[in-house]
């Protein structure tokens, strides 16, 4: 049996993160290897024949393959960014750890589903980060943007395959995530997902707007146990991010959602919820550009309280989950999965 280890930023109990693992762990163990996911989060899989460690040398046994599963591997800091920042500095000795790893015991490793900023113009790569890339250890891999694909030839002349966020087909291998929505009685659920900084123009004007036509439902997504709260709640009601299947069960009782993150509005629409995208980082603005929604973004109050009229009250206007439909987004993004087969299959070569 094939031992595959799962590496990624998978320490910090993030709900996109965390279901990217799980899928991973899910798609290796329906191809007969045997995953385990490093991560300090001991339940940050639901199976218990996964084993998780929390670092590479403390497996119990060494794996034949790594795979990096997903995550912003590609994102830009600049170089005062990566000196202050402390989230840049633990990604640097994260990947010192693989680095050393991999050095130690000729490793061999494919990133799957792995992206950048989104503009395709990354160049602030750094430190032990940048060397993994330009080693010999990650010769394929695949990204989730097709501006990612150049940016990795550019920077570290090696070809990956670009093909859709692996996301889009978690419904294919996260259990409770595919089950038939039906609508709420009464009132729109709406769930807020935002930056407490960002928050309170976009919730006024959401009520001053709506008032009790639309539940406004306050979504956490990342765990409070391994970091500061920074995500806007009003303490009722609040949906709080625990497990991959509760959360992912939690968002198909929504109506809609309006996030300043990717993932939990990607996986919101694989469950059929429309998704509003507010103030978004560039990686969410560059996936609507690709696929013809930038009338999906909105980037001020009065816009983000239009869509939820015309998106999720109305559905007169498209969102990401009319695109995963027409687009065959799921089917697409399968491919992370199949080159995941092909690794595992060719892992002793």
């Amino acid at each position: 049996m094939t031992d595959v280890a799962i590496w990624g930023s998978y320490h910090y109990g993030n709900f996109g993160d965390d279901l990217m693992a799980e899928v991973f762990a899910s798609a290796a163990r329906q191809f007969g290897a045997r995953p385990s996911v490093i991560s300090r989060n001991a339940h940050i899989v639901q199976s218990p024949e996964v084993q998780v460690a929390p670092t590479l040398d403390a497996l119990t046994a060494e794996p034949d393959l790594i795979i990096i599963g997903g995550g912003a591997m590609l994102s830009s800091d600049r170089m005062i960014d990566f000196l202050a920042r402390p989230a840049s500095r633990a990604v640097d000795r994260e990947f010192g750890e693989l680095l050393r790893y991999c050095r130690t015991h000729s490793s061999r490793v494919v990133p799957l589903s792995i992206g950048g900023d989104g503009d395709g113009k990354s160049t602030g790569i750094w430190g032990n980060r940048r060397r993994f890339f330009d080693g010999p250890w990650a010769r394929y891999g695949s990204v989730r943007l097709s501006t990612d694909a150049p940016l990795v030839e550019r920077l570290f002349h090696k070809q990956y395959a670009y093909h859709p966020d692996v996301l889009f087909a978690a419904p294919r291998y996260v259990s409770n995530s595919q089950g038939d929505r039906s609508p709420n009685s009464g009132g729109a659920r709406l769930g807020v997902n935002l930056h407490r900084k960002r928050a309170a123009p976009f919730v006024g004007a959401l009520e001053k707007a709506f008032g009790a036509e639309v539940e406004i439902v306050p979504l956490v997504t990342h765990s409070h146990v391994f970091g500061d709260p920074y995500e806007w709640t009003n303490d009722n009601d609040t949906v709080r991010y625990s497990t991959v299947t509760q959360f992912v069960e939690a968002l198909t009782e929504l109506d809609g959602i309006v996030s300043d993150k990717l993932h939990v509005g990607l996986v919101s629409a694989t469950l059929g919820v429309p998704f509003v995208s507010y103030q978004p980082k560039p990686k969410t603005r560059g996936l609507h550009r690709e696929l013809g929604l930038s009338s999906a973004v909105a980037d001020t109050p009065d816009e983000a309280t239009s869509l939820v009229q015309s998106a999720i009250l109305d559905q007169s206007s498209p969102t990401l989950r009319e695109r995963i439909s027409s687009e065959g987004l799921g089917e697409r993004a399968v491919a992370h999965i199949d080159l995941l087969r092909h690794a595992l299959i060719h892992s002793g070569s």
